[in-house]
């Protein structure tokens, strides 16, 4: 039997029993977080964890504690040594485990420390090293010298890179600060990699923010591609099932390009995404509400459209698809620039902003073609106007994707590559 008195509270110990091939592990916290983090490290041994007891105790501190009680069938001596000692490689992450998730609070939420912490002890590098070089402090330092950061007052690290983006951060500086000090490295340069760690994080924070203008944008493709094919298939002998199907699609599209809009707004009002951004997928959102109405008037359009209507009716469905291309293209190439991206990467993105200004245009010309199309149109009045209808809704479509473009354009010129 052993038994270790972990931590300054008398309710912080652990007691080791050995029987034969068992091996029976007691262990008592006043932290329950801390618990369950010291269960979760021995996931590779199949532990057999009874549940966990809260308990009462006069004189204690801290009277309330939690106990719980694991144990192990080895299946033979070699293997109930491995358990051991990985069992005792564990207890260092035990010291000062609270001290430093109450340190690493300050910049994400409670989940995200506790996934960092565990992260850390799979992978044997210890929180001490990040304590000993300041805690909390090593990070503000790497803020200070990383350059700007739209922090709101008050607001955490993870308000700005994200949750995911600010775990992969913290995991980073933990290992930098128990690897550099373990391999004799100087602390000016453990912290010199930090914060050049944090600039990199800095310089590429919109990633995560265009993430949704990436994916509204790829639904805008979807869309354009849905108007321009429904447009190519009238015609005699056109699959009416197959043009409902489509209506139907657009529209579950457009619901979903609409909740986009409506999770980045709420990100934007609690201060999680900046106001560029909200507005670049509000005046993208034009482009999926146009599109949708579009393809719904296409499918009332009858098999036999009258001469001179179809083609240029095609031709500007085929203008919006390549402008909803272009816009897709220029998003993407935004998400990977910053202020020291190389001159190719800015050119690309300024050629896909270009190309949507010169489909702009070319729409323009479209749709006077359309508009000139009524002296020699043959058809009924209700013909012209449901052709009229989508002519204008498309060309408004390109007009839209020019405007969320110049907005793109915009942010990454004032807000990224300035910074």
């Amino acid at each position: 039997m052993i038994q270790n008195d972990i931590g300054m509270t008398e309710a912080h110990v652990l007691v080791v029993h050995v029987e034969g091939g068992r091996v029976t592990l007691t262990y008592t916290d006043v932290h329950i977080d801390r618990l369950v983090f010291f269960q979760n490290l021995f996931d590779r041994f199949d532990v057999r964890w009874q549940d966990t007891v809260s308990r009462r105790a006069a004189g204690l501190r801290e009277d309330l504690y939690h106990l719980c009680l694991g144990t192990y069938e080895a299946r033979d001596r070699a293997d109930m040594l491995a358990y051991l000692t990985f069992l005792g490689s564990r207890l260092v992450f035990l010291i000062d485990w609270n001290r430093a998730r109450k340190r690493l609070r300050t910049f994400a939420p409670r989940r995200v420390c506790l996934e960092v912490l565990r992260w850390a002890a799979d992978h044997d590098y210890g929180h001490r090293g990040f304590l000993s070089l300041g805690g909390e402090q090593l990070i503000f330092d790497a803020l200070e010298t990383a350059g700007r950061l739209p922090l709101r007052p008050g607001g955490r690290l993870s308000d700005s890179l994200g949750p995911e983006r600010t775990a992969e951060f913290l995991k980073f500086t933990l290992q930098t600060a128990s690897a550099g000090l373990r391999a004799g490295q100087s602390e000016f340069l453990i912290r010199d990699e930090i914060g050049a760690e944090l600039r990199r994080y800095i310089d590429t924070v919109h990633q995560g923010w265009l993430g949704w203008a990436s994916e509204h944008a790829s639904l805008v493709v979807e869309l354009a591609l849905a108007a321009r094919d429904t447009m190519l298939a009238v015609g005699p002998g056109r699959d009416r099932d197959l043009v409902q199907r489509t209506v139907l699609r657009a529209r579950k599209w457009e619901h979903h390009a609409d909740e986009l809009v409506s999770r980045c707004r709420t990100a934007q009002g609690r201060g999680d995404a900046p106001g560029p951004v909200l507005d670049l997928l509000v005046a993208a959102d034009d482009i999926a509400d146009g599109l949708e109405e579009a393809i719904f008037w296409m499918s009332l359009l009858p098999d036999a459209v009258a001469a001179g209507m179809a083609d240029p009716l095609n031709d500007l469905a085929g203008l919006v698809l390549q402008g909803a291309q272009e816009y897709l293209k220029a998003v993407e190439n935004a998400r990977g620039l910053h202020r020291g991206s190389p001159r190719e990467q800015v050119a690309d993105f300024l050629g896909a902003v270009d190309r949507t200004l010169t489909v702009e245009h070319q729409a323009d010309e479209a749709r006077r073609r359309t508009q000139a199309g009524v002296l020699g149109f043959a058809g009924d009045f209700k013909q012209w106007h449901l052709a009229n209808s989508i002519a204008d809704t498309l060309e408004e479509a390109t007009d839209s994707l020019l405007r969320s473009t110049l907005v793109l354009r915009d942010y990454i010129f004032l807000e990224v590559l300035r910074r």
